[in-house]
């Protein structure tokens, strides 16, 4: 049992043990992942250091590309019916909604961790004067291909040419679960905000039953980059002990979960992690190695509640007056 980062009671204990098949580096084994009974934050322990974080990104990751978007022809019936029925149950709340809700005019907007400027991009056209934020090069020097303004930076240690209060909304998108310090990086952010800015932050959500039933191979779990994993309660929590006010909490991502592409990468990564442990004899945990079935997963999530159905949670919160 540890002591838990976010609310500090003794009540964190060991959850998964991950090996990193993407850099594949013999040197940390296994990552070992705790889960706090009481509030729900999950994290791996022991901490890196930022230089071996930045070790961990290879040169293909998915930031750096301009699109996301996976090519193919057209999908076998029922995979296409699957998705079909998949996203008529899907409510997922747009996270470029905050700019009608919370902005007027042409809102000033910064988007932290903004990897290749997809979001950012989508920003700057639906009004907005948009700055970036990457840590990564190569996903920078993307950004900029398209026009857009990014710095070198992180939420920890934002750059010094994004100026603080002076931002309508701050975005940080599938960002602070990379974060070594989330709660530092989130008092820092709030900093950017003008008195009346709100801060929006989404992460995946790991309490969802498309992550329980997957486990490991969950696609979104991504250890070690991925170093916190939070839940509705967990995110909520860290953001209060960070000082900022909770306003809305919302979910995305259902239909996506359901597609072939996202089914053969988590098939992909259920070969390598079994590959891994027959390797090197690892001791990480063979939760998720076995396929589930996608059918079943709709039927168990059509109906549910948000929590369990959404493969992310969003909050926006801001400043106290």
């Amino acid at each position: 049992m540890r002591n838990c980062p976010i609310c500090a009671h003794a009540s964190a204990e060991p959850w998964l043990l991950v090996p990193d098949i993407v850099t594949s580096s013999p040197s940390r084994g296994a990552y070992e992942l705790f889960r706090c009974r009481d509030c729900d934050y999950g994290f791996v322990d022991p901490r890196p250091t930022p230089e071996e974080a930045r070790g961990f990104y290879p040169d293909n990751y998915y930031t750096h590309a301009p699109n996301g978007r996976p090519a193919g022809g057209r999908l076998p019936f029922p995979d296409r019916l699957l998705h079909n029925l998949a996203w008529r149950f899907d409510r997922s709340v747009p996270m470029t909604d905050a700019l009608g809700r919370y902005c007027a005019g042409r809102p000033r907007v910064c988007d932290i961790g903004c990897g290749s400027g997809k979001l950012l991009g989508l920003m700057r056209d639906a009004g907005a004067d948009v700055v970036g934020v990457e840590i990564d090069e190569k996903a920078r020097n993307t950004a900029r291909s398209l026009g857009l303004e990014v710095y070198a930076g992180t939420a920890e240690q934002l750059p010094p040419e994004v100026e603080p209060g002076t931002f309508d909304l701050v975005w940080m998108c599938h960002v602070l679960e990379h974060c070594i310090d989330p709660v530092a990086g989130l008092a820092s952010v709030s900093g950017l905000l003008k008195p009346s800015g709100r801060l929006v932050v989404e992460v995946p959500n790991n309490e969802c039953l498309g992550m329980q039933r997957s486990g490991i191979a969950w696609r979104w779990l991504d250890v070690p980059r991925h170093l916190n994993f939070f839940t509705r309660k967990s995110l909520t929590g860290v953001c209060r002990l960070a000082g900022l006010e909770v306003e809305t909490v919302e979910f995305s991502g259902y239909g996506r979960q359901f597609h072939p592409v996202w089914a053969a990468a988590e098939e992909r990564l259920r070969l390598a992690f079994a590959a891994a442990n027959a390797a090197a004899s690892t001791g990480a945990s063979t939760r998720g190695v076995g396929a589930p079935s996608r059918w079943s997963l709709l039927l168990a999530t059509a109906g549910a509640q948000a929590g369990r159905k959404y493969d992310s949670v969003r909050v926006t919160v801001r400043r106290p007056a």
